[in-house]
């Protein structure tokens, strides 16, 4: 539980950073990636939490299915966690075409409250 807590601070520091503090064009770049890196972040955390599998191990290109032997099961359960974290849906379609720690992130991604440079 104390791992979802920094999570989750994590991702109100990152998301806090945003709008007024815009100046340029590159000052968004690097704070979309800033978000993104700590996506990524609080994912393997999650994972890690969940399944007992140690930080190190778990790589964007780590396979679900593969890496961790997962299971569909499996995965549901950490899309249905993430869906609680991030307050965003995956349905179960989008379950089926995630294979990698990647895949998860870049479909959560989008669905999170993002600022974009004009």
């Amino acid at each position: 539980m104390k791992k979802r807590v920094i999570i989750i601070i994590a991702l109100f520091l990152a998301l806090d950073l945003l709008p007024d503090k815009l100046k340029a064009n590159d000052t968004c770049e690097k704070m979309d990636l800033q978000v993104s890196y700590t996506l990524m972040e609080s994912i393997q955390m999650l994972i890690s939490d969940i399944y007992g599998i140690p930080m190190d191990s778990i790589l964007p290109e780590s396979d679900f299915y593969l890496d961790f032997g997962f299971d569909w099961l499996d995965l549901f359960e950490l899309c249905s966690e993430c869906e609680d974290l991030y307050d965003v849906t995956i349905t179960l379609e989008e379950i089926d075409e995630l294979s990698t720690v990647q895949d998860l992130h870049d479909l959560i991604l989008p669905k999170l409250y993002l600022p974009r440079c004009l």
